[in-house]
């Protein structure tokens, strides 16, 4: 067995463990109260959310493109791009599976694997720090942490947990994967293609500053989405704690240590809430919510994921 082999053995476990702590400390009747009794006008509101944070996520992608000084494909064809990835991140499991759908798509029309991926990453690091920092200043607004303790005979298994995890890693970085000197080639050219964004950022300021814009609305509107979940289903979460709380969260779920985060996020919402006065139920549910308002467009994205768009084309991308 490979390290990676044993590394995806180690999520799974993380993940079937958790959802199986979580089912034992809950009260699934009164998850199941908390959902019919949930106001169906903030789900929907929720809904309408999700699809302005992908037409939000669509139009800064294609302004990075631009920035950077690939070719800039339309809106319709990186929207379409959202869908499918969101689609494949929630189908197979991985942390960037989805990321790696939208770097496909742009190589269509960039030419460049390093350019391509560098956007994600820029993407992906504006809206970690933007997160970073909005969770810092959210905390400092609340009050001490009530005391919290670990359920009898958690601490062993956390341990445990943690212990065979840092096993996993040791391995693999003791023993050197295949390819690793193409990977190393590639590193380079994409360290050296970072360097240029910082100029080529100052020679376009107000397209650089519609980029940050767009990166503090689309994260915003991912923090709504969960907040008016939590609300739907009458949970009494202050704003201050549910962004500290979540930015947190999300931060986190950047590290691959369970399936899509599944269990994780459940876990530590409950972990972090419920010493606040939450009802477990009640954040069981606006989870459960969260899961439902992205259905619409996990079968959106379904749709368009065996099918080749024409502006996938290059002969389609256009600047702008």
């Amino acid at each position: 067995m490979t390290w990676q082999q044993a590394w995806r053995w180690v999520r799974w476990g993380v993940t079937i463990g958790s959802l199986l702590l979580i089912v034992a400390s809950i009260n699934l009747a009164d998850v199941a109260q908390a959902l019919q009794a949930a106001q169906y006008g903030r789900i929907l509101l929720a809904m309408g959310l999700a699809a302005l944070q992908f037409g939000v996520g669509a139009w800064r992608w294609q302004q990075l493109l631009a920035i950077v000084g690939a070719v800039k494909p339309s809106w319709r064809l990186l929207f379409r791009s959202y869908l499918r990835a969101f689609f494949v991140s929630n189908l197979l499991p991985g942390t960037l599976t989805g990321d790696v759908v939208r770097i496909y798509d742009t190589r269509q029309v960039s030419e460049s694997s390093t350019t391509a991926a560098l956007v994600v990453l820029i993407e992906r690091a504006l809206g970690l720090t933007f997160l970073g920092g909005l969770g810092i200043a959210a905390g400092l607004t609340l009050p001490a942490l009530p005391d919290f303790q670990l359920r009898d005979g958690a601490g062993p298994w956390i341990i445990g947990a943690l212990g065979l995890a840092g096993v996993v890693l040791w391995i693999g970085l003791k023993r050197r994967p295949a390819g690793a000197s193409r990977l190393i080639t590639w590193l380079k050219r994409f360290v050296s293609e970072t360097g240029r964004v910082p100029g080529r950022a100052l020679r376009q300021p107000v397209r650089a500053l519609t980029i940050i814009v767009a990166t503090v609305v689309f994260q915003l509107l991912a923090l709504l989405i969960v907040y008016e979940a939590f609300q739907a289903v009458g949970a009494e979460v202050p704003l201050a704690l549910f962004v500290a709380v979540a930015a947190l969260i999300t931060v986190l779920l950047i590290l691959p240590v369970s399936i899509q985060g599944i269990g994780v996020r459940e876990s530590l919402y409950l972990a972090l809430l419920v010493p606040f006065g939450v009802k477990a139920d009640q954040i069981a549910a606006g989870l459960v919510l969260t899961y439902l308002v992205g259905l619409p467009f996990l079968v959106w994205g379904w749709t368009l994921f065996n099918e080749r768009p024409d502006e996938v084309k290059k002969s389609d991308a256009r600047l702008r």
